[in-house]
């Protein structure tokens, strides 16, 4: 998904769940309204919607990080359907006037 669309989802109101695939610290220093942390690598279908339909959107870093990708691909292998990553990360966010948060919002 591109910022524009991640941002007119969130606007929307759309039934989006947005995860943070970032480090901790980097989650807590500045994250996406709504973005719930969830480590690339312990992504697991116990902390995610029941509904294998339901939209999962990840980000991480930038487009050369790795981490939201590979917890996208973990979830379409666990038969999730509708799951997309942000290339552009909260570093293309932030780069874009996006506005962001900070805090916990562990899963």
């Amino acid at each position: 998904m591109t910022l524009a669309q991640v941002k007119a989802a969130i606007d929307r109101g759309d039934d989006i769940r947005l995860y943070d695939a970032n480090s901790l610290k980097s989650h807590l220093a500045s994250q996406v309204q709504g973005a719930i942390w969830l480590r690339y690598d312990d992504v697991s279908v116990e902390k995610l919607p029941a509904s294998k339909a339901a939209t999962l959107a990840f980000y991480c870093c930038n487009p050369l990080c790795r981490a939201s990708p590979l917890a996208a691909k973990r979830m379409r292998r666990s038969g999730y359907t509708n799951v997309w990553t942000m290339p552009a990360g909260i570093s293309g966010w932030k780069n874009a006037g996006m506005p962001v948060v900070t805090g916990d919002r562990a899963c």
